[in-house]
């Protein structure tokens, strides 16, 4: 007993005597809207100089009625260790409740560097299910402990996020009657929808844009378009249209494509 007690006040005095600076982890959402996934990414940084994360213990809610992911994820799927991170095999993805996704990483030996620029930690792909909610990402606890020897860290500013979900689009249609493409689209919901630029290519060519449609900005009811492609003197007989869709901040998305064949009816000498 004696010599269980010499042992840990000597391991006390040298943690003492190990120098320790103070530090403080800011931490942030990075998000990317890829079709109909939405996917978020953790970030961490050091206000001042560098240090190196032990453990990882990062839980967070989100908007269950705009987003969803499975119970429990599926690593290399639903997430994705980033960096470092993804060449410690101990880790811990849950999903606590419906609106919860809980995150406990280990990294033993030399464990994973943080400096003043963002560190990615995870990335987790959320499935869209309703465009018209915002993703309501809010932190419910955020801890990293630093590696053997070092001061514990304190937890900076890790904001919210309540970002809009994108536009949906419910249906593209193309069709031709007397040497004219119709086309008409119906959008589901839409957030911040600048509008729509109409595309086409002729036998697989380069896309060129024919026009621009207005779109309603924000909507939580469908709403119907339509544009007419009078133009069909071009050559060719197989005709492909997208719309690429623009947001008020200038990102933009592109729609499926849709393909409609032209037959001669009439020949002439």
């Amino acid at each position: 007993m004696r010599y269980f007690t010499l042992v840990a006040l000597f391991i006390l005095i040298a943690l003492k005597s190990f120098p320790q600076t103070a530090n403080t982890v800011d931490g942030q959402f990075s998000t990317n809207i890829v079709g109909s996934t939405y996917q978020v990414t953790i970030q961490a940084n050091m206000q001042l100089g560098t240090g190196s994360a032990g453990i990882v213990a990062i839980d967070f809610t989100f908007n269950n009625l705009g987003l969803s992911i499975p119970d429990p994820p599926v690593s290399g799927v639903d997430y994705i260790l980033q960096g470092d991170f993804a060449s410690y095999p101990t880790h811990n993805i849950t999903k606590p409740s419906s609106n919860k996704v809980s995150v406990n990483l280990a990294t033993f030996g030399t464990p994973v560097s943080l400096s003043t620029t963002p560190t990615a930690i995870i990335l987790l792909n959320f499935t869209i299910i309703d465009a018209g909610q915002f993703s309501a990402l809010v932190w419910t606890k955020t801890e990293i402990t630093p590696s053997f020897g070092q001061q514990l860290y304190n937890i900076g500013n890790w904001p919210d996020l309540s970002a809009p979900l994108p536009v949906e689009l419910s249906s593209f249609t193309a069709s031709v009657k007397e040497n004219v493409v119709d086309l008409k689209w119906v959008t589901k919901t839409e957030v911040n929808n600048y509008g729509f630029n109409v595309e086409r290519r002729i036998n697989e060519n380069d896309w060129n844009t024919l026009g621009f449609v207005e779109g309603h900005g924000n909507s939580n009811s469908p709403k119907e378009y339509s544009f007419t492609d009078n133009d069909l003197f071009a050559g060719g007989s197989k005709f492909q249209y997208r719309l690429k869709q623009i947001d008020t901040d200038g990102s933009f998305e592109y729609s499926d494509v849709v393909e409609v064949e032209i037959v001669p009816t009439k020949f002439e000498l």
